[in-house]
């Protein structure tokens, strides 16, 4: 029984190990320390910057997700859908302004408000992507956007990155468990021959679980460069896949993260939102002036809490969840303008192994020590369960 014993020890210790590694998401138990938390999304943070720093050095150049972008296309596409809530959101703002300046404003001038707002709206999107396209780093804070995707209430999807990209790694870890754990319980049962003291039996387990955990971790990411023993030519598993995980890698990126809706909703749903709101308030204050109209918009003045401010962030809201229901048509025009999955694919497959590797390992890197010891100390109770059965029978 004991090949069979600890065949399945090495299989559940690493299956455990990997089960921490990612989950829970959040911290169960009694914080700070009596408890855990998945390895992966306690460290989202760390990650998340790593592959940021990554795709911003080696994998990705943030100007070329714009350099294919027509504004033009982009103004003949979008500004109708934004010309189109200049009355209602102007109306609404108007609504909510100083009662004794809106009385004269509600009162034939209100057209005119709108007018003048959609007179200097009518080329807000082109505005932006030209600017976009001078200057990307002062519009788009690309570092940014991938941490808000990958941590907080989105952290769950940087798991599913980890998992997705090292799916057969994952699963080779488990079925190295068996295989090594069953050879060293073959080595146990002929020692048990020579030694029958139950109390080995713990330690043995340690030795077990560490052993398998170890071997199967090392074997994914070493050697880096292949190696022959004879005609045996053995790699790292991870690193010998990396055509096959940059395409997975880039793919999963393209379509979770760095989507066209979530880099449009970053350059332009809530910036022309935010445009369009702040010059209805120029032009409604403008129209106050030349009506010789004393008083601020505002009339409570609370700052942030006003009912005036919390109007315009509701306005700006509305516009920006109305752009992005209605641009199906632009999103896909701005995935291939970006060709951000393409372009990661191309340099990813190519990058040297020193390189490549730390896209998985940072995973597990600064908690490799736990996951073994977690290993071990599952191997030490399973193995003190054998020695009490040797005993009693």
């Amino acid at each position: 029984m004991m090949p069979f014993t600890y065949g399945f020890v090495g299989w559940f210790t690493n299956v455990v190990a990997l089960k921490m590694t990612f989950y829970p998401l959040e911290f169960v138990g009694i914080p700070p320390y009596l408890g855990w938390q998945g390895i992966v999304p306690k460290k989202a943070q760390k990650l998340a910057l790593k592959s940021v720093n990554i795709m911003t050095e080696r994998l990705i150049k943030v100007e070329d997700f714009f350099s294919k972008v027509d504004p033009d296309q982009l103004e003949t596409e979008f500004q109708p859908i934004l010309n189109d809530l200049i009355p209602s959101a102007t109306h609404e703002i108007v609504h909510h302004i100083n009662p004794i300046l809106r009385k004269h404003l509600e009162n034939g001038h209100g057209e005119e408000i709108v007018r003048a707002v959609q007179e200097k709206c009518a080329h807000t999107v082109k505005n932006i992507m030209v600017q976009v396209k001078e200057n990307v780093s002062s519009v788009f804070n690309f570092r940014s956007l991938v941490l808000r995707k990958l941590t907080g209430p989105n952290v769950e999807r940087i798991v599913n990155i980890f998992e997705e990209v090292g799916s057969k790694e994952f699963k080779f870890i488990e079925h190295c468990g068996w295989a090594l754990g069953g050879a060293l319980g073959i080595a146990q049962a002929v020692l048990w021959n020579y030694l029958p003291i139950w109390w080995t039996l713990p330690i043995q387990g340690v030795i077990v679980g560490y052993i398998t955990n170890w071997v199967a971790l090392t074997m994914i990411f070493r050697p880096l460069y292949e190696k022959r023993v004879g005609p045996i030519k053995y790699r790292g598993l991870f690193i010998a896949r990396q055509e096959e995980v940059s395409k997975k890698y880039s793919n999963v990126f393209a379509t979770q993260v760095l989507t066209a809706r979530n880099v449009l909703e970053e350059i332009l749903y809530k910036r022309a939102a935010r445009t369009l709101v702040e010059t209805i308030q120029a032009e409604t204050e403008s129209a106050a002036t030349r009506l010789n109209l004393a008083g601020q918009l505002d009339a409570e003045n609370n700052g942030e809490d006003s009912d005036f401010e919390n109007t315009k962030k509701e306005v700006i809201r509305k516009v920006s969840d109305s752009l992005a229901g209605s641009s199906t048509k632009l999103e896909t025009y701005m995935g291939r303008a970006m060709s951000i999955e393409n372009n990661m694919f191309k340099r990813m497959k190519d990058l040297p192994p020193e390189e490549f590797e730390p896209i998985l390992r940072s995973a597990f890197q600064e908690d490799e020590y736990v996951l073994i010891l977690i290993g071990s100390v599952l191997g030490a109770i399973v193995g003190l369960v054998q020695g009490i059965y040797m005993i009693a029978v």
